[in-house]
């Protein structure tokens, strides 16, 4: 049993304590994981580029001297900057002012005009009447400037407003009715859906937003073309990041003022906008994806403001001369009277020019969203990440560092991509941020785990570097402490075993001459940690222990003990196969008692003499080569060697049979799942011609299935080209002729195209239930395939794909150079073939 402090000291504990930890964090929505997915999307946003169209925007602002200390005058300034702009041919106006107050005629005017209308002057001199109603006219033109911006907004058509939900009207329980005005310019929805109410008070406002609703007055908002919102949510750290493009108010949408300009230049008008709820809005026939609170991320800003025309209101001449033609215009406060400016990623800009910002992210599409997807993704990579810290332990601590750390970058590209090439923002730091501290745990444990293994290793008092003698300082007062603690003896060994009453112990240490050529004799420490010489002490003693255990062999596989044979330490049980130059054998690996499959060759028998040597040699090499392939789809090589005249291999027994029996009319499997198998052989033999074997010899008989029925492995890797240089027997041809390549039966050199051509043959036999090429002779077999074309698989089989048909014709080439330059691509092209026909229909598809 571990002590709950050698738990605490093992990788594991801490590996769960980071998987549990970064989990409940997500879960509870931490506010430092929050801010860290937000500080990667802003600094992502540096590396992606502008996209889109520019457009021509003019920012007029108002300060000290255009207002020229009478503020009531403002609103005929406006009506004659909107008259101007209209006569300059502007192509829209937006005015970021409240324009709340209405004050109308002074109470004096209106009950002069009754006095004069009812005196009796106006039936004695008819005609001085009429010229004080003319004058009042134009005093009531002058008084109610409010009456005169609506007039000339009327007229110009191109005006928008805007107006403030506020921060007060969001949280009340009974939400107050929106001004009529607002009601008349509400955008419609799609037809057959409904209006849900944004959830507008969960909101986190900036402390500089307005905290009462504002809306324009009554007589200058119907006189606009539209109105559109201000309000946009920031997030905990006070940026603004998201923009909604539409608010769901009281059965009303309601547009975000950019939305409305970029309808306005895009479409000429803002009546073409329609909402879909939850997937995005629809500006003519042109469609915005958003997120499903109908929301978008515009990125970065301030890069296309270099462009726009600045001007003072005060210095806009009555001729403007063509200086705002073409330009959407937005009228807003100069930046020192800015009481308002919004918190971007960028900085804090001014409502202008935040407005502008945003407009020309909508007009160019050059925005971010998150896909409907994004929170299954992120949950996705976070599993995927704990499952692979989870793992670390398991691996070697390089290669798990590498690992976690190599995901990690992985995730942070995948997230760059995402947000720079597909604009999609989805939260991936989290998980990167989950292996790193995997990697930063594996890490650290290995490199304690390494300087352990020094101090004890060099125990003897050899030299070790500078960083590793305080260990072995600290090993040596831990190994005295524990002497006395625990009482015994110096000379004591936990790693003594007794087994059976019998003592198993490691040999004593043997004298060596350290570094400095000084003979020692190494001191054995009593209680070594768990480094390079405790693993190897506990192996040893397991083995003496199991050894014991198991006793003698009794019973009837005892006693036939002596009639097994034997090849090299392999005890052979039964015969599984023969074939025309070995057998296959059922094996056990009596040191580690591993059941393997064991192929013979007889090289005597096979070859002449004076090339046995080459062919044994080659035989070797060629195993050696093959047994580093490690794949899912190659049966592993565990062995190779030469006993009694018979080089064979010892590899990997596969619980199933070979593909020969799906090769008759009858018992064909259906087309897509051939197609499956394919793919599987052909990602085996692109592994090995990329680690720089050719099989040589790919036959149905060489391609194993397991018993599930679902997975392929090929066999026999490095085999067929024993022999293949030299002289051979007379009449032995290497390889298997109907499946092999026209290079490969002329003797030419062959390389992994000659793969798939023989790939080509056996997916043609799958298929069609028999072979592409058959000859009575060799000599006639050899013939047909240099120069015949091959038959349709169509005309031998119904339902067959042309796609497939296509991937078989490329395959069988005569000419290696017009086949798939290698298995990868082939695989690629049954894979493609296998989306476009059988998705969805399982292994039991169309073509069965």
């Amino acid at each position: 049993m571990h002590s709950f402090r050698d738990w605490l000291a093992g990788q594991w504990i801490w590996q769960i304590a980071a998987v549990l930890g970064t989990v409940v964090a997500v879960l509870l929505q931490v506010p430092a994981l929050q801010q860290l997915e937000r500080t990667l999307y802003d600094h992502g946003l540096r590396w992606a580029p502008a996209t889109g169209d520019e457009i021509s925007l003019a920012l007029v602002e108002i300060d000290a001297r255009s207002l020229g200390g009478q503020r009531e005058d403002l609103q005929t300034q406006l009506a004659r900057l909107i008259h101007l702009l209209h006569a300059d041919g502007a192509q829209g106006v937006a005015v970021l002012l409240p324009l709340e107050h209405d004050p109308g005629l002074p109470a004096w005017f209106t009950a002069l005009g009754s006095v004069i209308e009812d005196s009796a002057l106006s039936a004695a001199d008819r005609a001085s009447v009429n010229r004080m109603q003319r004058l009042l006219a134009d005093g009531q033109r002058d008084l109610d400037r409010v009456s005169l911006l609506a007039q000339v907004m009327r007229d110009s058509r191109m005006t928008y407003l805007s107006f403030q939900f506020g921060s007060q009207l969001v949280a009340l329980p009974k939400s107050p009715a929106l001004p009529d005005p607002l009601l008349r310019h509400a955008i419609p929805t799609r037809p057959g859906t409904s209006v849900p109410n944004t959830m507008l008070s969960s909101w986190a406002v900036d402390p500089e937003s307005i905290r009462r609703p504002v809306f324009p007055a009554a007589r200058v908002a119907s006189a606009a073309m539209g109105i559109g919102y201000l309000d946009a949510p920031a997030d905990a750290d006070g940026v603004i990041r998201a923009l909604p493009l539409v608010i769901g108010y009281q059965g009303h949408y309601h547009a975000a003022l950019p939305l409305l300009l970029a309808s306005r230049w895009l479409e000429g008008s803002a009546r073409t906008l329609r909402v879909e709820p939850g997937r995005g809005i629809y500006l003519g026939s042109r469609f915005i994806a958003t997120t499903p609170g109908m929301r978008i991320y515009p990125g970065r800003m301030k890069r296309s403001m270099a462009n726009w025309k600045r001007v003072r209101l005060a210095d806009v001449s009555p001729t403007p001369a063509g200086i705002f033609r073409g330009r959407l215009v937005l009228v807003g406060l100069a930046p020192e009277l800015e009481v308002r400016p919004r918190p971007a990623i960028e900085g804090k800009l001014t409502e202008p020019e935040w407005l502008g910002g945003l407009t020309q992210r909508l007009v160019s599409f050059d925005f971010y969203t998150r896909p409907p997807w994004a929170n299954h993704g992120r949950w996705a990579a976070l599993v995927g990440a704990a499952l692979l810290v989870l793992l670390l332990p398991l691996f070697p601590a390089w290669l798990g560092l590498l690992l976690a750390v190599g995901s990690g970058i992985g995730l942070l590209a995948a997230f760059e991509y995402l947000l720079v090439f597909q604009r999609w923002w989805v939260a991936l730091g989290t998980p990167a941020v989950l292996l790193f501290l995997g990697a930063g745990v594996t890490g650290v444990h290995g490199l304690l785990h390494h300087l352990r293994d020094l101090a004890y290793l060099a125990d003897d008092g050899g030299d070790l570097p500078w960083w590793a003698e305080p260990r072995r300082r600290m090993a040596r007062w831990m190994r005295r402490t524990y002497r006395r603690t625990r009482q015994q003896p110096a000379g004591f060994d936990p790693a003594m075993v007794l087994a059976g009453g019998a003592e198993v112990s490691i040999p004593p240490p043997i004298a060596r001459p350290d570094a400095r050529g000084r003979t020692r004799t190494p001191h054995l420490p009593d209680k070594p940690p768990d480094g390079i010489a405790a693993r190897q002490s506990s192996r040893a003693a397991s083995k003496v222990i199991d050894v014991m255990a198991r006793g003698p062999k009794t019973g009837a596989r005892a006693g036939t003990l002596e009639s097994v044979r034997t090849l090299g330490r392999y005890t052979v049980e039964n015969q599984l196969g023969k074939g025309a130059m070995g057998a296959v054998y059922r094996g056990v690996d009596p040191r580690i008692n591993r059941v393997v499959a064991i192929k013979t060759l007889n090289l005597q028998q096979e070859f002449e003499a004076e090339e046995l040597t080459q062919v044994k040699e080659r035989f070797f090499h060629e195993a050696e080569v093959a047994g580093r392939l490690n794949h899912p789809h190659i049966v592993t090589i565990y062995d190779v060697g030469e006993d009694h005249g018979l080089g064979f291999i010892a590899m990997e027994l596969i619980d199933g049979h070979d593909m020969r029996r799906y090769t008759r009319k009858g018992h064909l499997l259906p087309i897509n799942r051939i197609m499956e198998m394919g793919a599987q052989v052909a990602e085996a033999l692109d592994f090995a011609h990329r680690n720089g074997v050719v099989h040589r010899d790919i036959k149905p008989s060489n391609i194993m299935l397991d018993k599930a029925g679902r997975q392929v492995k090929v066999a026999d890797f490095g085999i067929a080209r024993i022999g293949t240089s030299g002289k051979t027997r007379t009449g032995t041809v290497l390889g298997t002729p109907p499946y092999m390549s026209p290079e490969q039966l002329s003797g030419r050199p062959v390389d992994g195209r000659s793969d798939v051509f023989s790939l080509g043959v056996v997916l043609f036999e799958l298929i069609g239930g028999r072979r592409p090429f058959d000859g009575d002779t060799v000599a006639a077999l050899m013939s047909r395939i240099a120069n015949e074309p091959h038959p349709d698989l169509m005309a031998l089989r119904g339902g067959v794909p042309a796609c497939l048909r296509n991937i078989v014709d490329k395959a069988l080439e005569k000419d290696p150079d017009k086949r798939y330059p290698n298995a990868g691509a082939m695989r690629l092209a049954l894979l493609r073939c296998i989306e476009n026909n059988y998705t969805g229909t399982g292994f039991g598809g169309r073509g069965a």
